[in-house]
This record gives structure tokens, C-alpha cells and sequence, in this order.
């Protein structure tokens, strides 16, 4: 931590080091994640998940043929100090072979599969959220977890800001990059800059239904981006 960063990467010798302690950091999650994910499963199959007819919050995780991460991110809903939840998982014309086994195997309760032909990441979240109940959305891509108290403390904020379309968090970055992700304050001219939040927040379905919802012809991103300015110019 304390050699400088150009030492690091002029060294081979430095740098595979640091490949390593990463690699094996990672693999250290995974395991954990795996242990986490069956220990979920026999609560499941106990019962102690049951279906709730009003969800307040509706998770919608889009796939794409990388469907290997799904029962993380939904293992990280189950964890969640607010139970008020429904999971949304949206095929979006996966064709990998491994992708679709996983998809048609998913026994979790409270979550709904819906398959579409290949639209993108906008289309896809659009038709999840259109599919689905809550006053609140979460929109969770696949490789994604949340932190056990996410709904409870952004549902806390926007009951504190009624006039908030969304709240976001701070994010922790894993893998390749190992850093916080700090969200600037909200600022309306900041944000017609550049975008400082993630894609994962927690926002009003009223107020993603006033602005229509994402753009779907923005197939290269920054479709979150455009939703947020969109917010902003209704209010």
C-alpha cells in the first residue's frame, strides 16, 4: 500500500504480486458467496420466504448471457433487512447454453422469469419494471449485489425527501478495481456535466412512469444517465 503506483506497475515482480492478492481475495468472495448461497437455499426450502401479495419494492435484474452471477444478486435481496421485496429477472434473448440452464432452473420464491428477444439493457429494465408491482424499483444488474440494509436505508431517505424521484449509495467496487465509489450531492448543473451515480438505486415508480421510463434506443449506455436528467427537468 505504500510503494507508489508507477513502482508497482514498472515491476513485474510488484505487479504479479498484486494480481495475486486480488485474485485470491477473489476467490476468498466467491467462496464465501457459495456458502451464503446454501445456507439461503435451506431457508427457502423451510419455508421462511413466503410470497407477499403488495410488495413495496420490486428488483428487477436484467440477463444477458452471464447469468453465473444471478444467484448472488438474489441471494443479496433475501438478506435484506427490509422483507417487503419481489424479484423481477428478465431474459433478455440469452442463447448461451450455460446462461438458459441456470434461467430455467431458478426455484427462488418471490421471483419471476420473463424471456425477450434481444433488446438491450434499457428495453429490458423497461419491461421488468412494467412487469412488476412495488411503489419503489431497484434496478440490479446481474454482476451486482446489494448491501443487506440497501432498501431499508434508501427507503428511510426518500420518506425524509418526498420531493426525491431516487436515493442512491455509496458502492463498492471488486475484481479488477478495489475502491468506494462516492456519489456527488445532488446538483442539477453538476449532472448535466457528467453522472455521478450509479445505475443501482432506489427510485419512485411514480416518478419513472412520469418521464417514460428509459430511453431504449440508447443500446450503448448512459441510459441511466439520461433517466436521471429526465427526473430532474419534470421536477
Amino acid at each position: 500500500r505504500v510503494i507508489p503506483k508507477r513502482w508497482i506497475e514498472s515491476s513485474p515482480l510488484l505487479a504479479g504480486m498484486r494480481m495475486e492478492r486480488r485474485r485470491q481475495a477473489s476467490l476468498q468472495t466467491h467462496d464465501a458467496a457459495a456458502g451464503l448461497i446454501a445456507n439461503l437455499k435451506d431457508r427457502v426450502a423451510n419455508g421462511e420466504f413466503g410470497d407477499i401479495v403488495d410488495p413495496a419494492v420490486s428488483i428487477v435484474i436484467p440477463v444477458h448471457n452471464d447469468a453465473q452471477f444471478l444467484d448472488e444478486a438474489i441471494s443479496s435481496v433475501f438478506l435484506q433487512t427490509d422483507q417487503s421485496f419481489e424479484i423481477v429477472v428478465v431474459n433478455d434473448g440469452s442463447d448461451d447454453p450455460d446462461s438458459l440452464a441456470i434461467l430455467d432452473a431458478i426455484d427462488w420464491p418471490r421471483t419471476t422469469v420473463l424471456h425477450q428477444s434481444n433488446r438491450g439493457l434499457a428495453a429490458a429494465r423497461n419491461a421488468g419494471i412494467a412487469a412488476s408491482r412495488g411503489e419503489f424499483i431497484v434496478p440490479l444488474d446481474v454482476d451486482d449485489a446489494i448491501d443487506q440494509r440497501f432498501i431499508e436505508a434508501l427507503r428511510t431517505a426518500l420518506r425524509e425527501q418526498p420531493s426525491a424521484a431516487y436515493a442512491t449509495s455509496w458502492t463498492r467496487l471488486t475484481g479488477d478495481v478495489d475502491a468506494i465509489w462516492i456519489p456527488r450531492r445532488f446538483n442539477e448543473y453538476q449532472i448535466l456535466l457528467n453522472n455521478s451515480n450509479v445505475g443501482c438505486v432506489l427510485m419512485r415508480r411514480d416518478a419513472f412512469d412520469a418521464v417514460g421510463g428509459y430511453d431504449e434506443s440508447m443500446r450503448s449506455g448512459n441510459e441511466d444517465w439520461d433517466l436521471w436528467v429526465r427526473l430532474m427537468a419534470v421536477g
